[in-house]
């Protein structure tokens, strides 16, 4: 946090708070700022001179409205959207000067409105600071355990869950699955059993079908205890 990291095109870092205290700030990236140079240049300059003035206006629209309500979070968005502002109104200036071959102080007076280029009343240039920043970092609501279960057995799968995944992938999932469908009952002696007390055992065995994704169907997932899961092995082996 000292040195601050880029993560989803912000910047986030160790500053201090009005208070004096030590908080995250949450800012612009370099590289966001400097990807939306180019998308603005894309946009207005570099375009075919025959391209209308309108028609660039409507491109580039969408692309300031968009990085600004992505961006409104950050705590420097008023500081950079006027600096995207700045570059905006040159960019569509030098743009209207090359198109029309008239000079800088000409254009400013023909379409200079309210400190934004306007081509008529229906057109002007989309400003980033006509977004509102919203800084709400509110923290998440805390988890809730769901009811309709027993207390501990979402725990309990989630401790076990490296145990059973290292064994067989996809094994964690179909526990679940037959423990919700068989309402946390054992399938052999209707005794009630947890993720710890518990086993997804196959009905038929796994060799006994052409891969491992068939004999993982949850129709050939039943629950059963440890001691209806030994006996059943015990059969097995037998026969």
């Amino acid at each position: 946090m000292r040195d601050g990291y880029d993560f989803l095109g912000f910047h986030i870092s160790l500053g201090v708070s009005k208070s004096g205290e030590l908080v995250p700030k949450i800012k612009v990236g370099r590289k966001a700022f400097t990807n939306i140079q180019l998308r603005l240049g894309e946009a207005i300059r570099y375009r075919p001179l025959q391209e209308s003035l309108i028609v660039r206006l409507a491109r580039v629209a969408p692309v300031i409205r968009g990085w600004s309500n992505y961006f409104k979070h950050a705590h420097d968005f008023l500081k950079v959207g006027h600096r995207l502002d700045h570059l905006a109104f040159w960019l569509a200036v030098k743009t209207i000067c090359r198109k029309d071959d008239i000079s800088t102080a000409k254009c400013l007076r023909k379409y200079m409105r309210q400190n934004t280029i306007q081509v008529n009343d229906g057109c002007g240039l989309v400003r980033f600071c006509d977004t509102s920043p919203v800084f709400d970092y509110r923290a998440p609501e805390p988890y809730q355990p769901r009811v309709d279960q027993p207390n501990d057995a979402e725990s309990e799968l989630e401790a076990d869950y490296r145990f059973y995944e290292g064994q067989r992938p996809g094994r964690m999932d179909l526990k679940w699955k037959a423990l919700v469908r068989d309402g946390f009952y054992c399938r052999g002696c209707a005794v009630v059993v947890t993720a710890k007390t518990s086993h997804a055992d196959h009905i038929q065995p796994v060799n006994r079908f052409a891969s491992l994704e068939m004999a993982n169907d949850l129709d050939n997932i039943q629950t059963l205890c440890l001691r209806c899961h030994r006996l059943k092995t015990e059969r097995e082996r037998r026969a």
